[in-house]
Order: structure tokens, then C-alpha cells, then sequence
């Protein structure tokens, strides 16, 4: 994507944000009663959760500086607005979990539109201080995440463990094996019945033939393919090389190709005002 493409997505931003400021500034739409106000307010923080993702897909892959700090100041503000609509919800029903089925329905939107991402710079941008703190945690050997829990299974060994996945996909293979063939018996059995019941015409048994034919090499070919298709997913055969990359592998790749770009920019930009201080 171009540098295009992510002003539209903050323009776009703005003009909800707009939008959402004139909804809720007036008097008219104010709920009457508890149920309403949950309606009210859940609706807009969905709405909110998609603005969010819009300005924080802009400013993530944004190169101009000065723009990215403007923008940054409206991401922190969006999640804040967020954080208030959520604590409302909260306060209105007392449960920390909804069901927005409804919500979504009437948006249009699916499950996954209501995650919010962590925002990209809240990583990036304290990539020294997290390592500081990880260089100090192992200086003081700390343990991770150490529960001194015991385990809830026994442990196994791995060759036990490859062992029982082949075993159970042989398993698997071997019915899915005995399936196919007792649909070849069946196709067989139908286009047999018919053959008789039309022996003089030589046009029609020829044509069956065919079919026939053709049908087992279909069925042999689907069946090969859904076998290997198997053993790449569970990690028993190597995924076929493709020599070109697709096109989440272009957009990925482009997306770092703009991050690098981006901390150009910012370095260029950093060494622009302490010049600017010097004269």
C-alpha cells in the first residue's frame, strides 16, 4: 500500500470521529431507560473499536514524522474513549462480559472486529527499555512466569508422542482408505446396473466407460492430494516450494519496507531540530 492509501484511512478516521462527537453532543438521543443506555453506549464503543484500528493501521505504517506524532496524540485519545465507554458498560450491568451478537448483526461486522490490538508503538517504541529490563531480570536470575505448579499430566517422551500421532493417523488414513473404495464398489455397482439395463447401445456404454475412467482418476487424484495435504499440516512431510511469494507475503513485506523507511524519517528528522538548535 502507498502513502495514499494511509491518509485515506486516517481522513476516514477523522470524518467518524467527527461524526461520532456530533452523535453524542446531542441532547435528543439521550437514553430514557437502563436497557437503551447499554444499547447506546455499546454501539458506540464498537464504533470506536473500528476507528481505533484505523488510526492505529495509519500511524503504524505512516513515514512522515511530524504526522505520526499528531497522529499518535489521537490513537492515545481514541483508546482512552475506549477505556471510559468500556468502564460505563461495566457500571451499567455490573459484568465484565457482553454478548454483542446483536450489535454486530445490525453493523454488519463479525467477531473478530470487536479485538483490540495492542498498538504497534507500544512495543516498538520501548524496544531499548524492554531490553534494559530483560538484561536486569537475567542479571538477577528471575524466573519467567515460574508458578512452581506441578504438571497436570505426566510427562511423555517425544518418540511416544510421534509414535501416537502416526498410530492414530494411520488410523485415520486407513478409514478414510476404505471409504474411498467402498465408493468406487458403489460407483461401480450403479454403472454396472445401468450397462444392463441398456446392453444393444454400444454409444452410451462407451460413454459410461469413460466416465468411469475419468471419475477414478478424479477421485484417485483428490484422494492423493487430501492425504498430503494431511501430512504437511501435521508436520510429516515438507509444504511444496513456491518459487513466488503471494500476496499476504508481498503485503507483509511492503509493511516492513515502510517501518524501515519510517525510522529513516525519524532520524532524519531528530537530526533536523538539534541543527536547527545549533544555528
Amino acid at each position: 500500500m502507498s502513502n495514499k492509501t494511509y491518509n485515506e484511512y486516517w481522513i476516514k478516521a477523522n470524518e467518524d470521529l467527527k461524526s461520532r462527537l456530533v452523535y453524542e453532543s446531542s441532547p435528543i438521543i439521550a437514553p430514557k431507560d437502563k436497557a437503551s443506555a447499554f444499547q447506546h453506549i455499546a454501539v458506540l464503543y464498537v464504533k470506536y473499536i473500528q476507528i481505533f484500528k484505523k488510526l492505529e493501521t495509519a500511524y503504524d505504517q505512516m513515514v512522515h514524522p511530524q504526522k505520526r506524532r499528531l497522529l499518535k496524540e489521537v490513537v492515545i485519545a481514541c483508546l482512552g474513549r475506549l477505556l471510559e465507554l468500556r468502564h460505563k458498560m461495566v457500571e451499567i450491568e455490573n459484568l465484565d462480559f457482553r454478548n454483542f451478537s446483536d450489535i454486530l448483526l445490525d453493523l454488519k461486522l463479525s467477531p473478530d472486529d470487536l479485538k483490540i490490538p495492542i498498538p504497534n508503538f507500544y512495543i516498538e517504541e520501548r524496544a531499548q527499555e524492554l531490553d534494559a529490563r530483560e538484561k536486569l531480570l537475567e542479571s538477577l536470575n528471575a524466573k519467567q512466569f515460574s508458578l512452581d505448579k506441578p504438571a497436570l499430566f505426566s510427562e511423555i517422551k517425544l518418540y511416544d508422542a510421534i509414535r501416537m500421532i502416526q498410530i492414530n493417523e494411520r488410523g485415520r488414513q486407513g478409514q478414510l482408505r476404505a471409504k474411498y473404495m467402498k465408493d468406487i464398489r458403489l460407483q461401480a455397482q450403479r454403472e454396472n446396473e445401468a450397462d444392463e439395463g441398456d446392453d444393444e447401445n454400444a454409444v452410451s456404454k462407451a460413454a459410461l466407460t469413460i466416465q468411469k475412467v475419468y471419475k477414478g482418476f478424479v477421485a484417485r487424484k483428490k484422494y492423493h492430494k487430501m492425504v498430503a495435504d494431511e501430512l504437511i499440516f501435521l508436520g510429516m512431510a515438507p509444504p511444496p516450494k513456491d518459487s513466488k511469494p503471494s500476496n499476504v507475503q508481498k503485503a507483509e513485506l511492503n509493511k516492513e519496507r515502510r517501518k524501515a523507511l519510517r525510522k529513516q524519517h525519524e532520524t532524519e528528522y531528530m537530526q533536523a531540530l538539534v541543527n536547527t538548535k545549533e544555528k
